[in-house]
């Protein structure tokens, strides 16, 4: 009983901290903006639609208001390993995207710009 009367106010303690103290792991937080499709209502309460990368590289070339823009899209994808599969979390982001929010990956390389350029690259 005492570990649990300990762990819970712990945890819970740690989660707002988390949430509500400590600043984002992004460097100028008060500048990022996400910026959401409004031409398309959106099919279901609550959702909001991106822009495609095609309009978000256009958005980039003719753009004098931001300083850079970045895009990316939130997946569901299917890891398979050995006949085991996995849902898991993923997103396709834009060359620039850990450059623009001031990190890194936590494995392997950023993404190099000709990368970027080609239509269908991956």
């Amino acid at each position: 009983m005492l570990a649990l009367g300990t762990a819970f106010p712990t945890l819970t303690f740690s989660l707002i901290d988390a949430a509500l103290f400590r600043p984002p792991p992004f460097r100028e937080v008060g500048r990022l903006m996400m910026v959401y499709n409004l031409l398309t209502a959106p099919r279901e309460p609550g959702s909001r639609l991106r822009w495609s990368f095609p309009r978000i590289r256009l958005l980039r070339n003719l753009s004098a208001e931001f300083a850079a823009v970045a895009n990316y899209s939130p997946n569901l994808l299917t890891l398979t390993h050995a006949g085991e599969a996995e849902a898991i979390s993923a997103e396709v982001v834009s060359q620039n995207y850990f450059s623009l929010l001031g990190t890194g990956p936590a494995v392997g390389r950023v993404f190099l710009a000709e990368e970027d350029s080609v239509p269908g690259a991956h």
